[in-house]
């Protein structure tokens, strides 16, 4: 396998081939969805260009994905549970 020096910050491509690079296993999607909904933070630089911090994405997998807490949800009737 080729060495290959990584750097800290990457893009969402060069973090997905970093994930397979290491034996994780991360989607490019998956990756992308998680950094456009905020679970995994990044900078954007320039028009779509989005740079992951890697000890972020290390985080992100070592917490898992944070639980949504519950909400009401406006114009939906929500279930009461029995007593």
């Amino acid at each position: 396998m080729e060495n290959k020096r990584w750097n800290q910050m990457a893009s969402i491509q060069s973090t997905f081939e970093r994930c397979q690079a290491e034996g994780i296993g991360l989607s490019r999607n998956f990756i992308r969805t998680a950094v456009l909904t905020g679970q995994i933070p990044s900078v954007l630089t320039g028009n779509r260009t989005r740079l992951i911090n890697w000890s972020h994405l290390m985080t992100f997998i070592e917490n898992g994905t944070p639980t949504k807490e519950e909400t009401h949800e406006p114009g939906v009737i929500r279930r009461i549970e029995a007593r």
